[in-house]
């Protein structure tokens, strides 16, 4: 398996992640500029696209993808966000209705790669963690950063729904899982345990 990263994409800076495994390929979410970066991947079959979220910086080109025949993976939870997706930092993403619904404990299989879909509700209803137990990975949009944890303030938002999920589901992983976030740096789950403040208060 090889992963490949694109950071500071758009206007608040989204990671893409492109999850490649002999020559065919899954996305984690479809931030601005997704379309120019596959166009380059040549001799790689785009799959489909993991959604870990329906805001709209997460999904602003996801509808671009679906029209060359990707297709589309969320949760049911975000649906209706995804279908009217709200003007957001100068961002707007195109209404978006998923081919596929994914929820808690499903996999998406990529080759021999195992993809396991964890609900983390909080940030938003239909927040989808994306875990490869055999690579030691975890791709968490933006429920888990390093040393922070995803924004409540918007529709869907929860802070007690999100923390608890956090502790609940991803720091029961093991702590050398590496942690990739839908915004800055990779962390670990061993290192948000011990120091990310929101759990060390």
């Amino acid at each position: 398996m090889k992963l490949l990263i694109y950071k500071h994409l758009g206007r608040i800076n989204n990671n893409l992640y492109v999850i490649i495994e002999n020559n065919e390929a899954i996305l984690i979410d479809a931030p601005i500029g997704t379309v120019k970066i596959i166009e380059e991947l040549k001799g790689i079959k785009i799959n489909s696209v993991l959604l870990t979220h329906g805001h709209p910086d997460h999904i602003t080109e996801a509808k671009k993808l679906q029209e060359k025949g990707i297709k589309i993976i969320a949760n049911e939870k975000d649906s209706t966000m995804m279908l009217l997706p709200w003007k957001f930092i100068l961002l707007k993403a195109n209404p978006l209705h998923s081919d596929l619904e994914i929820n808690d404990n499903e996999n998406i299989k990529l080759g021999k790669i195992t993809i396991n879909a964890i609900h983390t509700p909080g940030h938003t209803n239909g927040g989808i963690c994306y875990y490869i137990k055999e690579k030691n990975m975890i791709f968490t949009g933006d429920t888990l950063f390093k040393d922070t944890i995803g924004r409540t303030d918007l529709p869907g938002g929860n802070n007690k729904q999100l923390l608890n999920n956090i502790k609940e589901k991803l720091f029961t992983l093991p702590e050398k899982t590496i942690v990739y976030p839908g915004h800055g740096d990779k962390t670990t789950i061993g290192y948000e345990k011990k120091n990310n403040p929101f759990f060390n208060q």
